[in-house]
């Protein structure tokens, strides 16, 4: 019986960590597609046999092989980030800097509840900073320098108590600092210039 019990636990998490990797496996391949990724600047072995050897990504292959790291910077994307970036649990940093990405930031991206690094910075993404980034609890460092953001800043940000860095400069946000970011003891850099905030 207890043999039985722990061949059923393996069976689970086999089928788990099976999921894990189809799902992650999807979302790569739908960034591919949305950030044209045949115009890259490297694109290396992407869509080819096991995508922890696609060029940017990094996997921890000590234990299911899970996506932790996505460093695309200055490799030329172009397009849309999907909702279906939300799809990596186990991600620790989303680097997509320096690129021409376009249109909104996915509240998906509240789904990375791993990530510890966000940098979108020198972009062309609009919109609104997603409330969902809030929720983030592992975040150390939000850069979205030098986007075409809109609307307020969420004051969600004053739930992150491990956030060091957030830079929003060079952006279009509009309203009042929100006094909820006064309650991140752990932050050591904050840049809000070049926006059009009061008070």
């Amino acid at each position: 019986m207890k043999l039985a019990f722990i061949g059923l636990c393996i069976l689970l998490c086999c089928l788990i960590a099976s999921a894990d990797y189809a799902s992650e496996d999807a979302a790569l391949r739908d960034l591919y597609t949305s950030t044209n990724g045949g115009s890259w600047t490297d694109s290396t072995n992407w869509l080819l046999g096991d995508h922890c050897s696609w060029s940017g990504i990094t996997c921890d292959l000590s234990s299911n092989g899970n996506v932790t790291e996505i460093d695309l910077s200055n490799d030329g994307l172009s397009g849309t980030l999907p909702a279906s970036v939300g799809n990596f649990p186990y991600l620790t940093s989303l680097f997509i800097r320096g690129t021409l990405l376009t249109g909104t930031i996915p509240p998906q991206i509240g789904n990375l509840t791993s990530l510890v690094g966000l940098g979108l910075d020198n972009n062309q993404l609009n919109g609104t900073i997603p409330d969902e980034l809030g929720n983030l609890s592992q975040l150390q460092v939000i850069d979205l320098f030098a986007n075409q953001l809109t609307g307020t800043i969420p004051s969600s940000l004053g739930n992150l108590s491990q956030l060091q860095v957030l830079d929003l400069d060079t952006n279009q946000l509009a309203g009042t600092i929100p006094s909820q970011l006064g309650n991140i003891a752990s932050l050591v850099a904050l840049d809000l210039d070049t926006n059009q905030l009061t008070g």
